[in-house]
């Protein structure tokens, strides 16, 4: 059965007008063919993945226009293939769990508290159920890299590369010459 195109729910968002949190950016990218356009929340490290029209959508979301104006432009632009009204509610929702949604009505603030309680609470469980899954964050090795690479290109060179050939070479003659002596206690 085929979902209908206009929602019951659709009279509490449409005369809403968002945009998009700053924290957010919207990057292209093509799937096996496919193109996609990936969210990418800098706040949370979370990365959500959206078709070319709920795309359409989003781009538009300035906080000027309301849901209904935005969805009548995608719908006459993407025909069949634009979200349905349950799909754009639902597309809102879960912008707003993300808290990558601004809205022109003033924020709830226990339930912001709430969800960012919830998201801790099951990030704490998760890293008990499996501590060798920590995630932390690592440095960037940019700038020390940088420092040291005129020190370290010289090894990266023809040259280098005899010397290193030079070193282990005469360390595998080295390890066949005491060999008896080498894997003597082997076994111990």
């Amino acid at each position: 059965m085929a979902e209908s195109l206009f929602s019951p729910s659709w009279y509490r968002v449409a005369k809403l007008k968002p945009r998009l949190r700053g924290h957010t950016e919207v990057h292209r990218h093509a799937y096996r063919g496919e193109v996609w356009h990936v969210l990418q929340d800098h706040a949370t490290g979370r990365f959500y993945r959206f078709t070319p029209p709920i795309h359409h959508m989003i781009a538009r979301m300035d906080g000027r226009r309301s849901v209904e104006e935005l969805w009548d432009e995608v719908s006459g632009v993407h025909g069949d293939s634009a979200p349905t009204q349950g799909e754009v509610v639902q597309l809102l929702g879960q912008l707003h769990a993300a808290d990558a949604l601004l809205c022109d009505v003033p924020p709830d603030a226990e339930e912001i508290l709430r969800r960012w309680k919830k998201t801790e609470y099951s990030r704490w469980k998760m890293n008990l159920r499996s501590p060798m899954s920590l995630s932390f964050p690592l440095f960037d090795p940019e700038r020390i890299l940088s420092r040291t690479a005129r020190f370290v290109r010289p090894f990266f060179t023809v040259y280098g590369g005899l010397l290193w050939l030079a070193v282990v070479g005469t360390a595998v003659v080295l390890a066949g010459m005491h060999w008896a002596e080498l894997t003597e206690n082997f076994t111990d």
